[in-house]
């Protein structure tokens, strides 16, 4: 299934004439990301040439690129003139040899360092000396990527993020030997495009992907553990965290599912060794398995979750009986206090709890299933969380949940 890029909104058109930081631009790589950056600078009145290896994922970006402009100018999103110009600004390439013309180059293929390095070898010997060649990488070092080349001072990161033309911030990455001046013509560049642009270290996953860590790789911990099912967890931290009236737009799992297996799991394993298997970073064997099986996610129809056309299959949410009054008594099942009890004795015998008279105290007749306490008659009229109380029978010392019975009780 094709990928479509992303509506975005119209934005005022640069003047005839308008100088941006760079004249020309050339896009490697024509999957979502590539496609993106290419739509996103042609609308910018920016002229573009989009290259890819395979002629089909070419000619397939190019014309899924010119569906969303027809549908943006349907919607009344663009102006029939911008649509035009775009389309006119935005040119396939047939070689890497095409786009000699470029004074900068944004590579977009596959997070693997040595076929970008090659690539960014390659494109040093076509391009004009003073150009400059940024990397999409999201989590690689620039430096080691720059190291490869005779000129190591023209290259520098620029990571936008799916989908680019809505996702409107990109990390502007400078490595070890990159040009000074280099970062800030990258962050006018992407300001030109209506892009907020943040300067970074070259560090493993540098801001986002570093700090993502603590989303996707421990929610699959989670999960893993069997604390909570995966639409569970994506529930609450979509609707129950906040920030200053903010919350996470995606869950975890149907981050990864947009994002892909196929990429974040490689980002993944990238980031963990680049911080020499810090324990923190370490991947999950779920998305690795995930990733072998094809569920990368929605390219795929089947991820974390399924898609029929696109759209995400909810799973369904079990149906819970609500406590009515209190005659019903909650118990616990696993530990002699069952599911729900409809009647409890109006007083406690003044031996301990289900004891036996003369029974000894640890006998199996002090061990037996213990009928919860009454409610007060105020959580009847009006229930309190402090009032609904849970009886746990006494453990044998030996049962491995004994401590935690006491500790509760």
């Amino acid at each position: 299934m094709t990928t479509q890029p992303a509506p975005v909104p119209e934005k005022p058109a640069p003047p005839a004439g308008a100088s941006h930081a760079f004249r020309a631009l050339g896009v490697v790589g024509s999957g979502a990301m590539g496609r993106g950056i290419a739509q996103l600078f042609a609308q910018a009145a920016v002229p573009t040439v989009l290259f890819d290896s395979q002629p089909t994922a070419l000619a397939a970006a190019i014309q899924s690129i010119q569906q969303t402009w027809a549908s943006l100018r349907e919607k009344g999103r663009l102006s029939a003139e911008r649509v035009d110009q775009a389309r006119a600004l935005l040119q396939p390439a047939s070689s890497l040899v095409d786009l000699e013309g470029c004074d900068l180059v944004i590579e977009a293929i596959s997070e693997d360092i040595a076929a970008k390095q090659q690539l960014l070898v390659s494109l040093e010997a076509i391009v004009p000396a003073h150009a400059v060649l940024a990397s999409n990488t999201s989590s690689l070092s620039i430096t080691a990527l720059a190291a490869a080349l005779r000129h190591p001072e023209r290259v520098a990161g620029f990571h936008f993020f799916n989908p680019v033309p809505l996702m409107r911030i990109v990390e502007v990455v400078a490595g070890a030997r990159t040009s000074p001046e280099l970062p800030a013509r990258l962050v006018r560049f992407a300001q030109a495009a209506g892009h907020r642009a943040v300067i970074c270290s070259d560090t493993p996953g540098f801001i986002v992907n570093h700090a993502g860590r603590g989303y996707g790789t421990e929610a699959l911990r989670i999960l893993a553990e069997r604390v909570a099912p995966l639409h569970v967890i994506d529930r609450i931290l979509r609707e129950q965290v906040n920030f200053e009236g903010q919350g996470f737009r995606l869950g975890p799992f149907e981050l990864l599912d947009l994002t892909g297996l196929d990429v974040s799991h490689p980002v993944m394993e990238s980031i963990y060794h680049q911080y020499y298997q810090e324990p923190r970073f370490r991947p999950s064997v779920i998305t690795a398995q995930r990733k072998a099986a094809g569920l990368f996610g929605r390219k795929a129809s089947a991820g974390f979750y399924t898609y029929v056309d696109g759209r995400k299959i909810e799973p369904a949410w079990p149906s819970v009986e609500p406590l009515n009054g209190p005659e019903r008594r909650l118990q616990s099942a696993d530990r002699g206090v069952g599911a729900v009890s409809e009647s409890a004795p109006e007083s406690a015998p003044e031996s301990a709890p289900g004891s036996a008279p003369g029974s000894a105290p640890g006998s199996a007749a002090d061990r037996a299933p213990q009928p919860a306490p009454e409610l007060s008659a105020a959580a009847a009229e009006e229930p309190n969380l402090s009032d609904l109380r849970v009886w746990i029978a006494p453990l044998p010392p030996e049962h491995p949940d004994s401590v935690l019975a006491e500790l509760v009780d």
